[in-house]
């Protein structure tokens, strides 16, 4: 009775609070991981892309999840949903990845220039304010980050179908 109210009255509703549940939750828990890691505490955390668990992957699990809930896993709208959360991961493991790598290179360089002096960058052209500002080093996951980010959603995902469960029997 509570499935059938939740597919033919709520279907939307839905999918759309599991996805934010699952994205704001996951970004909540990086507060805690990086906690763990660093023993400081940093609301840069609660904001940042990387990190541990991937909050956009945790997001397009839990989106994927939630249609296949609603629609089933062999609708048209859960293999778009699959299609979306593949394209995410693959760009979270990708090229989000690699530009933080790049960007870690390029404050090094940077860093290694400056300490030189104007010896190696005749005119100064390092002393440029724009040099000043690191770049975001942080950008995509490591494979465990992006793995944590897929169960993440998929449980979470879950305990948000049980909950509506919950709310839908009364």
């Amino acid at each position: 009775m509570a499935y059938e109210k939740l597919v033919s009255e709520w279907p939307g509703i839905f999918i759309i609070i599991t996805t934010i549940s699952c994205n704001v939750t996951a970004q909540f828990f990086k507060f805690f991981v990086h906690r763990w890691r660093t023993k400081e505490w940093s609301l840069t955390a609660l904001l940042t892309t990387g990190g541990m668990p991937s909050s956009h992957t945790a997001a397009m699990i839990g989106l994927a999840v939630s249609v296949g809930i609603i629609c089933g896993i062999n609708s048209v709208e859960f293999a778009i949903a699959a299609v979306l959360a593949g394209v995410v991961i693959h760009d979270a493991l990708g090229i989000r990845r690699h530009a933080g790598i790049q960007a870690k290179m390029l404050n090094r360089i940077i860093a290694d220039v400056q300490e030189l002096g104007d010896s190696i960058a005749e005119g100064g052209v390092f002393d440029n304010p724009a040099y000043d500002k690191k770049l975001k080093e942080l950008l995509g996951h490591e494979p465990i980050e992006v793995l944590g980010g897929i169960i993440y959603g998929a449980i979470m995902s879950v305990v948000v179908f049980g909950i509506f469960m919950l709310f839908l029997s009364f």
